[in-house]
This record gives structure tokens, sequence and C-alpha cells, in this order.
């Protein structure tokens, strides 16, 4: 079937943004909506382990441990969809998913052991990784993925904003940590009814000229493919190091606790405006170049987080460390489904942030048990140096993919 011409129940809705059955509005709308669902713990991490470390007495290992638990089950979900994502109804998946969240979210109020905390955790990451696969997979096969990959980033903060705003002066401030997980649930059900409009699935639309199995064929510079996914991966396990922490770290310098929780809104505004503007250049710029420039920003921040100065010195570092992590994020998305023209392995963008995202929050606790903000920070800088390393071969092998284009 021709994909292109004919995009299955899909065909009479309009307005097409381009050539692929992808490129509806409606069905753009739906995976943004998917992709928000699926990373809404992750935006509101630090308030949301800020809130259990409190209301369960938990250490600071315990509560990385439970980021790190998060991230496990959405990394298994990741790794796995590399099977499934071509194959199952992605509508009631996704649909069939949010109540799962919505539970895993909830029963988090009726338990104190770490441990259960720990499975309820990995749970609620397990059906937020698989909504989150569908929605990005869906984007990666618009005709312009970069600058829908810069606005799904962009939405995903903006609902993570308006969480961090919200909650620490309404449902957190009446009703402690219950509240901040009260108003997660409330978010997922606003966004749930754009979930309707998720078509049933399609296979990957092939480049013009080529066959199914040319495609697949040239779909060979694995060791490409593999650093950009590890250029993701590093990325993430540096950036949410710092993000899981940002509530901690103001707390650890005394800052005002309502101070904090309003930088964390503004932080995440910051990313907001970062992946707006890959949304607006879109494909003008060489992916890695913005790539890399996102990644200088983070280095700089860190020094800014480093110095130990003042409130605005902080809350400078995180800002500036959220925008240069909202640019190369969608740039380095877009590397990997441009080397993916077979679309098999798009999927595995899922596992990568997850696994770098586990990564980071048990890190970070441990680090800041054994050692300081200081170590912190240098692991951070690390990664962040090994993600610039690494997307030179990845973006290599995605110039020479995107001849046969």
């Amino acid at each position: 079937m021709d994909y292109t011409d004919d995009p299955g129940n899909y065909r009479d809705l309009v307005p097409r943004i381009g050539k692929r059955p992808a490129d509806q509005l409606r069905v753009i709308v739906a995976s943004l909506a998917a992709a928000a669902i699926g990373v809404l713990v992750y935006n509101v991490l630090p308030l949301l382990l800020g809130s259990m470390q409190e209301g369960h007495g938990l250490s600071a290992t315990g509560t990385g441990l439970l980021g790190t638990a998060f991230f496990f089950g959405f990394n298994l979900s990741g790794i796995s969809a590399i099977w499934w994502i071509r194959q199952v109804h992605w509508r009631v998946v996704c649909l069939g998913l949010i109540p799962v969240v919505v539970a895993g979210l909830a029963a988090t109020l009726l338990f104190d052991g770490l441990y259960a905390l720990v499975g309820l955790t990995a749970l609620c990451g397990a059906a937020s990784g698989a909504i989150y696969a569908i929605g990005t997979v869906v984007i990666g096969d618009t005709s312009q993925p970069e600058r829908w990959l810069g606005v799904k980033t962009a939405l995903e903060s903006a609902a993570g904003v308006l969480l961090l705003f919200a909650l620490p002066v309404t449902l957190s401030a009446s009703f402690g940590p219950a509240g901040t997980i009260w108003g997660m649930i409330l978010m997922v059900m606003v966004l749930a009814p754009a979930l309707l409009f998720l078509p049933d699935s399609w296979p990957r639309p092939q480049p013009e000229g080529l066959t199914s199995s040319e495609a697949q064929a040239t779909t060979t510079n694995i060791l490409a493919l593999a650093c950009a996914l590890l250029a993701l991966l590093e990325l993430f396990a540096g950036a949410s190091a710092i993000w899981a922490f940002a509530e901690r770290m103001g707390a650890m310098r005394g800052f005002d606790a309502g101070a904090v929780g309003s930088l964390l809104g503004v932080t995440l505004s910051s990313g907001i405006a970062g992946s707006l503007l890959v949304g607006a250049v879109g494909g003008r710029i060489r992916a890695w170049l913005g790539m890399v420039t996102g990644l200088a920003l983070i280095l700089v921040a860190i020094g800014l987080l480093a110095s130990g100065g003042s409130f605005i010195v902080y809350g400078l570092g995180n800002c500036l460390y959220m925008f240069g992590w909202s640019i190369a994020t969608p740039l380095a998305v877009a590397e990997i489904t441009r080397l993916d023209i077979a679309g098999r392995y798009a999927a595995l963008v899922v596992p990568a942030i997850g696994t770098g995202s586990m990564i980071g929050p048990g890190a970070a606790g441990w680090l800041l048990e054994v050692g300081t903000t200081g170590t912190l920070l240098a692991f951070v800088a690390g990664a962040i140096i090994a993600s610039g390393v690494l997307i030179v071969p990845a973006a290599r092998g995605a110039a020479g993919a995107e001849r046969l284009t």
C-alpha cells in the first residue's frame, strides 16, 4: 500500500502539513500529547522526589533509587519497543496504559516501604515509556522531524512548567506530598483525550525511490547509530543528574524552598524556549552543530552551578543548562531518525533516554551522599563531554544516510 496517498483510517483528515500520514495535524497533536504524558514524571521529578523524600522519610540514596526505578521501567518498555512498535494498535495501547500510569502514581500514597515504592514507580515508568515510545515514533515519521521534535520537547516542558508553578502554591501547599501526586494525575487526565486521535499503526514511510528491502539494506551503519544513541544516553545521564536533585541542591545551599520551587518552573520555561528555537529553525542548520552548541551551554551552566555563588547565579546556571539540554535533545533524536531509514531502530531513542535517566538520579543521590555537589557536577561535565565526542561519528553517518533520501 502507498501510505503517502492512502494513510488508512486517516486519509480524510485535514489539514495535512506534508505528504506522509504522520503529517496530519490531528495525528501530530495526539502524538505530542502521548509524548508529554510519557515524560510527565520526569519533568516534575525534582518536586516529586523532594515530596516523597519528606513524606516517606527517605534517605538521599533511597530517593535517587526511586528516580532510577522509574526509568528502569521506562527503559524496559523502550528496549522491547524495537519489536512491537510497528505491530500494535497505537491508540488502543496508549489509552489502555493511562489507567496504569494513574494507578501507579496514586498507589504511592498508600505505601511507605521503599521496596513497594520502587516497584510502583517502576510500573509507572514502564507504562509511561510505552506511551512515550509511540508518540516519539509517530513524530519521527513526519516530513519535518526536527521541527516537530522541537515542538514535542517544548510541549513536554510546558506541562512540567505548569505543574511546577502551580503545585507548590495549590495542591502541594494544601495536601503536602499527596497534592503533588494528584496534580500529576490531573495533568495526565487533561492530556489523555487527545490520544483518541492516534492512528492504529503504519510501516515506516520509505525514502522516495527506495523499496522497503533497499531501505533496510541502507541501515547498515551500526557504529554511527550506536554513537548517536550513546550520545543521547550520555546527555540524559548528565542532565538528569542535575535535574533530579536541583531542588535538593538549592536546599543544601540554604536557599528559600518557595524560591527554589518557583525557580524550577522558570528553569523548565528556559527549556521551552530552547525547544521552540529548534522548532522554528527546523532543518536549516546541521543537527550535530546545534547539538554541540547546546552541549557547550550546559558546560557553561555547570561552571556557574559549581561556583557556589548567590541564588541568582544558581538560578542562571539551572536555566542555562536546561536551555542547552532542550536544544541538544531534539537534535540528537533527529540524527537518530535520519540514520534509521528502515524505521527499525528509532524506538531505541526511548531506552537511550531511559537508561541515561536511570543512571543519572541514582548516581546523583550516591555522589551527594558520599561527596559534594562539586563531585556531582564533575560527573555531569564528563557525561556531557562524552556526548559531544560521540555525536561526531554519528553526524558523519547521518550525513551519508541523508544523501540516500
